[in-house]
């Protein structure tokens, strides 16, 4: 049986993208191309791999059965061809990165220096902004952007999540009873985060999701800042888990209501739509996208 690998790799894209239209796109062919390839792929096998339709298209069986075995074949050959690409042409010039600033110095940072420890010759400008910056006007390459997206037109990822916990110091918590609902929250002086329902928390825990009024002294629209606050005693805090891992570590802040936390916020990584991504670019972006 003489099979051509270039067949085997469009049936494989087709497969995964549910669309000739869409393989077509990403494999930069013709849509009658791929579609004639698949056929003759099918004849060689002898058997049928996709049913098709005027509006739609599905595997057969056999079709899943033979995607099963194909995929990771196609998977290791293009990761095989990356490599190869890597070391051909090391990786250098200027990035320019932008992120808010709390989670540029907390994650980004030491991300950025193993990063630049790999990729010796490459350079990075850093713009740490809780601003939406126009990334083609602003000449960006990449953004960290946190919560849901507001510009479609950008190239995104998901690449993780932050969720929130609520800390308080120890002198704050001995002057206080002891928290063991979420309901006493609405007792106790609160720090809050000003985007948002600035006086209503949403706390999860497993299947278990409630509102609670809160209030306090202190209402801020940087997480950083709530952070510092809550280390001098001043209230309660709901702060992102990457913030105060080091102080609940060494004892600075104590964890409340252990087990509740903050709905996810989705962290995505995002680059201007455009037909050929830098090398440097997509480096920094599969780097980032396997650390995070």
């Amino acid at each position: 049986m003489n099979v051509d690998l270039n067949q085997i790799l469009i049936f494989v894209k087709v497969a995964e993208s549910g669309s000739f239209t869409k393989a077509a796109e990403l494999l930069k062919q013709p849509k009658s191309r791929i579609s004639r390839r698949l056929a003759a792929l099918e004849k060689s096998l002898g058997t049928q791999l996709i049913y098709r339709t005027t509006r739609q298209m599905q595997l057969t069986e056999t079709g899943k059965d033979y995607f099963r075995r194909c995929a990771p074949l196609i998977q290791d050959l293009e990761n095989a061809n990356n490599a190869m690409t890597s070391h051909a042409e090391e990786i250098s010039g200027t990035l320019r990165i932008t992120a808010p600033e709390d989670y540029g110095k907390y994650i980004l940072a030491p991300l950025i220096d193993e990063f630049m420890k790999k990729h010796p010759k490459i350079k990075i400008e850093v713009i740490l902004s809780g601003a939406y910056l126009d990334l083609v006007k602003e000449s960006i390459d990449i953004a960290f952007r946190i919560g849901n997206l507001k510009d479609a037109a950008m190239k995104s990822k998901r690449i993780s999540s932050i969720l929130a916990i609520l800390v308080a110091s120890p002198a704050f918590l001995e002057k206080h009873p002891p928290i063991t609902k979420p309901e006493q929250l609405a007792n106790v002086p609160c720090l809050s985060f000003r985007f948002g329902q600035r006086n209503q928390w949403r706390l999860i825990r497993e299947k278990q999701d409630i509102k609670v009024k809160v209030q306090g002294p202190i209402i801020a629209n940087s997480p950083e800042f709530i952070y510092h606050c809550t280390l001098l005693g001043r209230g309660i805090g709901m702060i992102p888990e990457f913030l105060c891992a080091e102080a609940l570590q060494n004892g600075r802040l104590v964890q409340v209501l252990k087990g509740w936390t903050s709905e996810a916020t989705p962290i995505h990584i995002l680059t201007p739509v455009q037909k050929d991504i830098p090398l440097r670019t997509k480096a920094f972006m599969d780097f980032a996208s396997t650390r995070l």
